[in-house]
């Protein structure tokens, strides 16, 4: 339907005529866009005639132009029609193109037939009933006008032409002879202007399709072209007899006047015979009659050609599926004389058609199941198929996309892109695999991978490509993440301080990893593929060998320990562990252990000063009970004869009491060593202390040693016993003197030094130091320019018992000593020593934010002549010996003394006499109830009660809340006797 020269209406059969692949690409078209070029004038004439009245025009054969360019044969009767309340142009149009390639077949055989007519070497004519001529070749026409000068036009009586009678006579009889249906063969001679000639001559019947004769033909050849004209006929029926399409001729009456040999072969029939004169009706099926005569026939009477598929019948009444172009021959009346048919078996066609479609529906269903974009292109660049996937891009359905070009659904940037490499792919006939971006319509541009080939028309000849693209977004993250779970695992690998191998099973080196190559004993590379037995040393090799034995019979991890000299001179030791890997490898991973080693050492030597140190704590306990004993003995007795200055029993007491004094002092280094001994911490300002001790300092060294001071002007506040403090400077400074002295130089260098300062620990420098922390510091030091220590004795110089003095000359105390007393304050110390350069010690003590006031202590009374007035004094102490050598001194000043074992037995007396208790002197360590435990009783029933705490060691059994760090009196086995009078009397005064 044409309407306002814009096609609004076109059915299937159009759009598929047309080349379209849905109505919507035709519609809306002009029809002048499917015309030719040549045929475009007449068309718009055609259309011109409607606007001036014409109701329908006549059938109009030309071409059309396809949408894909190709043409198709085609009839066109086109007449006015009311469409939708609207008058529009109604076109029906059949497609002609296989009856005109038949007609052209026929035209094309008669050409044939009329270049051998005319090119023949024989004169040809042929003569109606009356001797009128009905056609001649050229070859007659010309000798006709040599011989007798004429110019022969049909129609014109041969005979009148014929001016010798005789002669006139005998080509009559031969014409009417042959008009009597007598086929006559002869040779005559002929005399013309060249000579004569000798020619065949046959005279032929003329005869129609009723075998009624109806004129005559004459050939006149020369002899030797009478086989040359029977093959040329020949060919020429051949021609028309071995179509690959049947031909059928019916009448009038639809029988049949004329069937081709492929007829025959189609319908498996015998002979012509059994076809001739049957009515068509007798090769339909019976339902298919009514549209031959209701629609069929009609369109062939009014001149048109009609094609369509049928069934026809086989001789064994089997049907065959056919093609069929049917049309009508007019006479010049315009009378239908026959009806001509040409057929084609279609049968394999159409079950080719059916197994492609079935194919086509596969390879659709099976192309929408595949996770790829998939998708063909003509050489024009349109699309020919697409499938779902592909379609999702886009954003279309895939029958949408189909005929589209590039530029249709891409930007111009991309679809130019893509168009010149498809252009370059088919000009070279390849085949091409490369990484890009297919823009997706709702999530951008989607890596992936093209893969594009060429295909091929049944000349061989580039027809398009197809492709495929892969979305390789997700394999992209993949690799990504791979890629960071490879880098995380490298930085990981790369983290394993420990050397890595793999071995096979001949003990080859495959791969290795070596954080630090330093500690190989040749590079890494001179490893691989190489057999141990060619790189390690020979003892290493056994034990790899027996470790991989044990690995492959046991199926566990096999551990062995070796060391081994590396090139720089130094000793190291490593550990490796070799497990199966794989079948027939081995992971070996090798550690550097050497300062697990040296910390190992280091446990083993701590281990060692601790047991030390527990062992002294136990022997100084007992040992300074018994010195309490004796030594308050020997005071007792120097009392008692300190009158006779000449007394031989006195020098004897004083030598006791001289021993028992270097006894105390041993015992107190041991205690402090162990970080034991019983201490009563206070704050106190370093530097004061220093400034106060530095005279006894200076009388501990020789006059030609200085001692100099570099003390902070800050207030270093620490809190620590202020004994401890002077021990830790006198032990420092009398090794300095020593080390100097050692040394034998004597000139003004020889200097010791002490400093004090705050310092602020960060965490650099406790992991170079182990066993510092973080936070602020007092510092004191001490320097001597002395002989300095060698690595060996560094190692071992706060060990109890070690010294570098001659016998008798030290006890080795004197640093461990400071090492107890500094960790025991939560410090810590570190000794800088260079043979020849001297020694610097420094120790550490935590740092107190507070200002205090300092009072000089008095010194105490020692007098044994005060008296006491008979106060009743509880002794509380689990040690006899010592019990009784307090109760005898307590009674010799008068007063009253009342013992008791242990706490319990105390905590009862006490009940017993309550109130009649002036001072309680208890030890703090002891059994079933301590004195601390006793204290806290006895102050829940009398808070105001006066007790005087002794102990030689506290040791873990003090508690936390430690009542020697509040205001309590104490005195520390052993003891002298006049500090125990001085305390009692001034702890009984204080009120």
């Amino acid at each position: 339907m044409i309407s306002d020269r814009k096609i609004i209406y076109v059915n299937e059969a159009g759009v598929r005529m047309l080349g379209g692949k849905s109505k919507d690409q035709i519609i809306g078209r002009s029809p002048l866009d499917f015309v030719p070029e040549e045929q475009k004038e007449k068309s718009i004439k055609r259309s011109e005639a409607f606007e001036k009245g014409v109701k329908e025009l006549p059938v109009f054969r030309g071409r059309l132009k396809r949408l894909d360019g190709s043409y198709v044969w085609v009839e066109t009767l086109s007449r006015l029609v009311d469409f939708q309340g609207k008058t529009v142009i109604q076109s029906t149009v059949w497609d002609i193109t296989k009856l005109k390639e038949a007609e052209e077949a026929l035209i094309k055989a008669n050409t044939h037939l009329n270049n051998i007519y005319n090119s023949t070497n024989m004169m040809i004519f042929s003569l109606d009933k009356e001797y009128r001529y009905i056609n001649f070749n050229k070859q007659y026409q010309e000798k006709m006008k040599k011989i007798w000068n004429v110019e022969l036009k049909e129609g014109m009586n041969v005979l009148e032409l014929i001016d010798d009678l005789d002669l006139r006579r005998k080509a009559k009889e031969k014409f009417d002879r042959a008009l009597s249906g007598e086929y006559i063969e002869e040779k005559q001679e002929f005399d013309f202007f060249s000579g004569k000639k000798y020619f065949g001559i046959i005279y032929s019947p003329l005869k129609n399709n009723e075998d009624t004769v109806i004129g005559l033909s004459v050939f006149i050849r020369d002899i030797t072209s009478e086989i040359s004209a029977k093959k040329e006929m020949t060919k020429l029926l051949k021609v028309i007899e071995t179509s690959p399409q049947g031909i059928t001729i019916f009448d009038k009456e639809m029988r049949i006047s004329y069937v081709n040999r492929t007829v025959l072969k189609l319908g498996n029939w015998d002979s012509k015979k059994e076809l001739l004169g049957k009515k068509i009706s007798h090769f339909i099926r019976e339902k298919d009659l009514p549209i031959l005569v209701n629609n069929v026939l009609p369109l062939l009477m009014e001149g048109r050609i009609w094609n369509g598929e049928l069934f026809l019948y086989k001789k064994n009444r089997t049907l065959l599926l056919t093609d069929v172009y049917a049309s009508a021959v007019f006479n010049e009346e315009g009378d239908v004389e026959d009806f001509f048919i040409l057929f084609s078996d279609i049968t394999e066609k159409k079950k080719m058609e059916n197994e492609l479609k079935e194919a086509y529906e596969f390879t659709r269903t099976v192309l929408s199941s595949i996770p790829a974009a998939i998708f063909s292109k003509d050489k024009e660049g349109k699309y020919l198929l697409v499938n779902e996937e592909f379609a999702e891009y886009v954003g279309m359905s895939p029958e949408e996309i189909r005929g589209k070009t590039v530029e249709e659904l891409w930007s111009l940037k991309e679809a130019s892109f893509f168009h010149k490499r498809d252009l370059e792919l088919m000009e070279k006939d390849g085949e091409e695999i490369f990484e890009g971006y297919l823009p997706h319509i709702r999530k951008g541009n989607i890596p992936g991978v093209f893969h594009k080939s060429c295909f091929h028309d049944a000349n061989g000849k580039v027809a398009g490509l197809v492709g495929i693209f892969v979305d390789l977004s997700e394999l992209k993250k993949t690799q990504e993440a791979l890629k960071d779970s490879e880098e995380r695992s490298r930085a990981m690998l790369d983290a394993i301080p420990d050397i890595l191998f793999i071995l096979d099973r001949e003990g080859r080196f495959l791969s290795y990893h070596a954080p630090d190559k330093s500690v190989l004993l040749i590079s890494p590379e001179e490893f691989l593929n190489k057999k141990i037995e060619e790189v390690l040393p020979p003892f290493l090799v056994e034990k790899t060998r027996k470790a991989m034995k044990e690995v492959e019979e046991k199926n566990e991890i096999s551990i062995f320990e070796y060391s081994v000299e590396l090139k720089r001179g130094e000793k190291h030791w490593f550990e490796a562990r070799m497990v199966r890997k794989s079948e027939g490898e081995f992971l070996v991973m090798v550690r550097d252990v050497t300062k697990n080693k040296e910390l190992e050492a280091q446990l083993i030597q701590a281990q060692k000063m601790e047991t030390i140190g527990t062992l002294a704590g136990g022997v100084a306990h007992d040992f300074n009970n018994l010195l309490t004993v004796i030594n308050g003995y020997c005071e007792i007795g120097l009392q008692k004869i300190k009158k006779e200055e000449n007394s031989n029993l006195k020098n004897e007491i004083e030598a006791i009491h001289s021993a028992t004094k270097k006894a105390i002092k041993l015992v107190s280094q041991l205690l402090a060593f162990s970080r034991k001994q019983l201490i009563a911490p206070k704050l106190l300002n370093v530097n004061i202390v220093i400034k106060e001790l530095y005279s006894m300092l200076k009388r501990l060294i020789p006059e030609d040693i200085k001692l100099g001071l570099n003390l902070s002007n800050e207030e270093l506040i620490i809190k620590i016993d202020p004994s401890q403090i002077e021990q830790i400077l006198v032990n420092l400074v009398v090794n300095a003197k020593d080390a100097i002295i050692a040394k034998g130089e004597k000139d003004s260098k020889r200097t010791i030094l002490i400093e004090t300062c705050k310092v602020e620990i960060d965490e650099n420098y406790t992991k170079i130091h182990k066993g510092s922390r973080e936070g602020v510091f007092v510092l004191i030091s001490v320097s001597d320019t002395g002989i300095g220590m060698s690595e060996e004795i560094k190692q071992k110089v706060f060990e109890p018992f070690f010294t570098t003095k001659e016998r008798g000359e030290g006890t080795g105390l004197g640093l461990s000593t400071v090492y107890g007393i500094v960790k025991q304050n939560k410090g810590f110390i570190y000794l800088y020593s260079e043979e020849g350069k001297g020694t610097t010690v420094k120790v550490y003590f935590p740092f107190i934010e507070e200002k205090v006031k300092f009072k000089k202590s008095k010194e105490k009374d020692s007098s044994w002549e005060e008296k006491g007035k008979g106060e009743t004094i509880l002794i509380v102490e689990d040690e006899e010996d010592v019990r009784k050598f307090l109760k005898e001194a307590l009674n010799s000043l008068s007063y009253n003394v009342i013992e008791a074992k242990n706490g319990k037995e105390a905590l009862k007396i006490f009940e017993e006499k309550e109130g009649k208790i002036d001072l309680i002197i208890t030890d703090l360590i002891m059994p079933e109830m301590s004195g601390e435990q006793l204290y806290r009783e006895i102050k829940k029933k009398n808070s105001e009660v006066k007790i005087i705490f002794t102990s030689g060691y506290t040791g873990n059994q003090i508690s936390d809340e430690n009542i020697l760090n509040k205001d309590v009196n104490f005195l520390s086995k052993p003891y002298k006797i006049s500090d125990l009078f001085n305390l009692v009397r001034n702890v009984l005064k204080d009120d």
